[in-house]
């Protein structure tokens, strides 16, 4: 079901413009009559913030605010009849009668509509034109309570059966069109703004889909996200948008920097996060170098890319959707992860901090039971993670035997997150019903499994010391 939502705003200056929609020419003065006429949604909701219409006597009916709303919208039509087909004037009826109405909270300071009894108050003495009559509107509040309200709005609707939203945001204050726009991108919703500035005469006005601005904050906020906590899926790929552009269509400097960044692919970051996810430490370390080969050069076109924007009124052929500077920036946060990477086992130990950080403590404590072995076989000359490998063998037991001595709940925590916690670390017990049941000293080990973590790079340079010593000195573990 298809539901349209708009900010209602105060018609009593609005005049008809042709708005255009989607090639489609409609005659009104409200934008969201115009969208209802072209979209054909099933339902109409008008979001009538507070700050539009006042009770005489500061008294607040819901449902006579909701008529007087209704009479405002009718007053204009009526004083508009001249301009108005009767066949417009009858759509607007059934639009004002289609329409559903719930009330929200404003923030600011101004000027309400008067109202009394469901009908707003006009001047009956002539005054102003015989206008309707003004009273000061001021609210203070925390905008977190009207993105609350407005958020409680299209989960209700959601409820009601509507999965598609149509949200125009040609009207309402800055404050409403901010969270409204905020609110709608966390549902199915596209955007829609006629941008009328002024008193446009009863010249055309094309209606602006604002959803793909919507779609590109959505995919950078998930870029940075995705890099943050180390998982690929979040990342948008956007290479095949870039595939699309066309150097040839640009002017000057501009075709140079085109080409280059079409060249730019984001599949190697997307590889990069997908290697860490999955553990494997040693294609990530390879990844790094592909990541770092090409980021130098890809920054200074995008900086390039930056320039011609800040001075957009000489790269107007700039104009095109498939360029969107966030993704880029974003990706380029990956150098939290690639850089001053120095040997493999250093670079490694980054990489442990950065599981720490993310909280994925499966891959850092494996990682933190490992990486101690590969830096014993470095400083013995290398060898092969293969039990047939004498170093290898030398390693993973010296390495066991300081974590039993010293540090054993790294070693039960690694085996209780790499058996999915089926582990005989936590003695689960299995019913003969097949519930499962772990005792509460257990239970308060697993409370412990973030501070713990926090502890693993201070147990790594520890146990490092001690190989090292233990190399020095040509002795075996002071463990054993």
């Amino acid at each position: 079901m298809k539901c349209l939502l708009y900010i209602a705003g105060d018609v009593n200056n609005y005049n008809p413009v042709r708005y255009i929609i989607n090639g489609r020419e409609e005659f009104t003065f409200i934008a969201a009559h115009a969208l209802s006429q072209v979209l054909n949604p099933d339902r109409v909701v008008a979001l009538l913030p507070d700050s539009l219409i006042v009770e005489e006597g500061n008294s607040v009916n819901v449902d006579n605010l909701v008529k007087a709303y209704r009479d405002l919208l009718r007053k204009r039509a009526s004083k508009l009849q001249s301009q108005l087909s009767e066949d417009k004037q009858k759509g607007l009826e059934e639009f004002i009668q289609k329409m559903e109405v719930r009330y929200i909270p404003n923030i600011g300071v101004g000027s309400a509509t008067l109202s009394r009894n469901g009908e707003v108050v006009v001047n009956e003495d002539g005054k102003n034109g015989g206008g309707v009559v003004k009273k000061p509107y001021k609210r203070e509040g925390n905008p977190t309570f009207v993105f609350n309200v407005i958020y409680s709005v299209f989960k209700e609707l959601e409820s009601d059966d509507c999965d598609e939203f149509l949200v125009d945001l040609t009207h309402g204050t800055n404050v409403l069109v901010s969270i409204t726009l905020s609110v709608g991108s966390l549902f199915n919703s596209s955007f829609f703004s006629a941008p009328v500035i002024g008193n446009p005469g009863t010249q055309e006005v094309r209606v602006l889909d604002l959803t793909e601005v919507v779609k590109a904050t959505k995919d950078s906020l998930m870029i940075s996200s995705s890099i943050e906590k180390l998982d690929e899926r979040y990342f948008k790929d956007y290479s095949s948008s870039l595939r699309g552009l066309n150097p040839n269509t640009f002017n000057g400097d501009e075709v140079y920097v085109i080409k280059n960044i079409k060249g730019a692919d984001p599949g190697k970051v997307i590889n990069l996060l997908r290697d860490i996810r999955n553990g494997f430490s040693v294609n990530a370390m390879r990844d790094i170098e592909d990541v770092n080969e090409n980021i130098e050069s890809i920054k200074q076109d995008v900086d390039k890319l930056r320039s011609f924007f800040s001075e957009w009124y000489k790269h107007q052929t700039l104009d095109v959707r498939e360029i969107v500077l966030s993704n880029f920036y974003s990706t380029f946060k990956v150098e939290r992860i690639t850089s001053n990477m120095e040997d493999d086992i250093t670079s490694l130990m980054k990489l442990l901090k950065l599981y720490i950080d993310a909280s994925m403590y499966d891959k850092a404590f494996s990682l933190a039971r490992e990486l101690p072995v590969a830096f014993c076989m470095k400083l013995r000359g290398g060898g092969t993670f293969d039990a047939e490998d004498n170093k290898y063998e030398k390693c993973d037991n010296l390495v066991t035997s300081y974590f039993n001595s010293y540090h054993s709940e790294v070693l039960k925590y690694r085996n209780v997150l790499m058996h999915g916690g089926l582990s005989i670390d936590l003695k689960v017990n299995v019913s003969p019903d097949g519930k499962l049941s772990i005792s509460k000293e257990n239970q308060i080990r697993l409370g412990r499994l973030e501070e713990e973590s926090k502890k693993l790079e201070n147990y790594e340079e520890e146990i490092m010391n001690e190989i090292k010593n233990v190399g020095e000195s040509g002795n075996e573990s002071k463990n054993k």
